[in-house]
């Protein structure tokens, strides 16, 4: 290899190391102004201005990052300035800017030679890495001072310590109802695939239903924003479901709270007053399209058959509300709630069933051991029932 050819190799690996450390400096500059980007957009998420912002924080950090080092990447460095940087960093007293400078027009002088051949060699001595070592760039300061304020919006106003315990209590709720309305949402998808009428509709509702219940369960909405939004959803649904009355018999909101009203006047009339209120409350969830309400009066009939006294007329009333639930959510968009409901009921009379076998089993038992060993089974069976049909309707009410 020529001594020209020789020098122009090195003082290239020397420009290439010094690009990358351009671009290395660039890319923490670029870095730096995605950081305050999404800082900004986390506080206006923080802020409920705009909840969907946090869903950009980490493409503009990544954003910066990769426009900062396209801009290095694009900065001139000539190959005359990086020789005599080297030059004086390593003290050849010009020997490489010069016998740069010479090789781009070769004289026939022996002087010139000399002097090509004298840069060449000083040139194989040098390791670019020695030249120019990497360093962290002056700039990482700020890159520090970035990171921690974006990470100080992002996770400070959440911490509970930053929360009064209402603000506490109401994000645990939103959260909550959230979970339900994914849930919710499941119920919607799973029947949406088993009818054809309708089904592209009911996919959208299901699709909105269950953004919105991700939206609520990682607390990007207020409490105004949550009911609003769901209010606006179940509207929606009812709508649909007014449509497909007409093309699919189907039951609204509405229809299901008349029926549960009607079974709750019954049931009062009977003289059953705490099954009667259950009804009641369901009914008046339904009439408001509040589903976090409907949820709850579930999970409240999953409580009362785990706090049942398991006794034969207990787990008839138990079984009698939960028959009318499940009747008056028939031919609706929630009639898998209303099957599951169903379910456990059934759960309860063959536990009756079972249990009344067993009792007159002991009613003709000859010894006294023998009765109360029947007994104990009667009312292991009606426990039993109560247990699985409490997990029945907590499946219904989505936990």
């Amino acid at each position: 290899m020529t001594p020209e050819a020789t020098l122009r190799t090195k003082i290239a690996r020397l420009q290439q190391r010094v690009r990358w450390l351009v671009v290395q400096r660039w890319a923490t500059l670029g870095l730096i102004a995605g950081l305050a980007a999404a800082t900004v957009l986390a506080a206006v998420a923080r802020l409920r201005w705009w909840t969907a912002a946090e869903d950009w924080l980490w493409a503009a950090a990544l954003a910066g990052l990769l426009i900062g080092g396209a801009l290095g990447l694009t900065r001139r460095i000539s190959a005359a300035a990086v020789a005599w940087l080297a030059d004086q960093r390593l003290g050849l007293k010009d020997r490489l800017s010069t016998g740069l400078e010479f090789s781009a027009s070769p004289s026939p002088e022996p002087i010139v030679a000399a002097l090509l051949a004298n840069a060449a060699a000083h040139a194989q001595q040098v390791h670019p890495k020695q030249v120019f070592p990497w360093a962290p760039p002056r700039e990482w300061r700020w890159l520090a001072v970035a990171a921690a304020l974006f990470l100080a919006v992002l996770i400070l106003p959440g911490l509970a310590v930053f929360q009064s315990p209402q603000a506490r209590a109401e994000e645990a709720v939103i959260k909550e109802e959230g979970e339900k309305l994914q849930q919710l949402a499941r119920n919607l998808e799973c029947q949406a695939k088993e009818s054809d009428a309708n089904r592209e509709i009911m996919r959208r509702i299901a699709q909105n239903l269950g953004r919105l219940g991700r939206e609520q369960a990682r607390g990007r909405l207020s409490k105004k924003q949550a009911m609003l939004s769901a209010r606006q959803m179940l509207n929606e649904l009812e709508e649909a479901q007014r449509t497909m009355g007409v093309e699919g018999a189907r039951r609204t909101f509405a229809d299901m709270a008349q029926e549960l009203e009607g079974e709750a006047e019954r049931v009062r009339t009977a003289g059953r007053e705490q099954p009667a209120r259950a009804l009641e409350e369901m009914a008046r969830a339904l009439r408001s399209g509040d589903m976090a309400a409907a949820q709850r009066q579930l999970e409240e009939n999953a409580r009362a058959l785990e706090n049942s006294r398991n006794s034969a007329a207990d787990l008839q009333r138990q079984a009698d509300t939960l028959e009318r639930m499940a009747g008056a959510l028939r031919d609706s968009h929630m009639a898998p709630v209303g099957q599951q409901m169903a379910r456990a009921a059934q759960e309860l009379r063959q536990a009756e069933r079972q249990a009344q076998a067993l009792q007159q089993q002991a009613a003709r038992a000859d010894s006294a051991a023998q009765r109360q060993q029947l007994r104990q089974q009667a009312g292991q069976r009606l426990q039993q029932g109560a247990q699985r049909a409490a997990r029945i309707a907590r499946q219904a009410g989505g936990t």
